[in-house]
């Protein structure tokens, strides 16, 4: 089967930060934001790789639901063993929470095999790519926004 290309004119979704490191000195989810994320949008072109396991990316631009309250991912906590604080955690789990937390998804980065692909696969195919952004500014430089994909 020939590997499709898909052309994603980025689905926008403005995501307040899951993980709180600080407010930013302003943040917008209004009409405006959503008009100046979407006419700025870069445009990707992600090919749906069919050979689980075989050359080329198999990672894409994912949906953020696709890992919150998935009894696979474990909310960790850095230091004294890296323990869980909570398998398949929701957001509101992640909101507050301090620098030292971490989303561990399921495999072993240093001999990942191929679960990462093999979950890719799973929790991320091609057709529901999704990317978020943020319309925020700087505190130190008043005047200028930023649009983070």
């Amino acid at each position: 089967m020939a590997d499709a290309v898909f052309v994603l004119g980025m689905t926008l979704t403005t995501l307040a930060a899951v993980v709180a490191v600080g407010p930013p000195a302003y943040a917008d989810s209004g009409a405006a934001a959503q008009r100046l994320a979407e006419t700025y949008s870069p445009i990707v072109m992600l090919r749906d790789f069919h050979a689980e396991c075989g050359q080329g990316e198999h990672f894409v631009p994912m949906r953020v639901d696709a890992l919150l309250d998935n009894p696979d991912v474990a909310l960790r906590q850095v230091g004294n063993g890296d323990a869980v604080i909570e398998w398949g955690p929701s957001a509101a789990d992640l909101y507050g929470r301090a620098t030292g937390t971490y989303l561990d998804l399921p495999g072993d980065a240093l001999e990942p095999g191929c679960i990462y692909a093999q979950d890719a696969a799973r929790y991320a195919p091609v057709s529901q790519a999704a990317v978020y952004a943020h319309v925020t500014t700087q505190a130190d430089r008043p005047g200028y926004v930023a649009v983070q994909y």
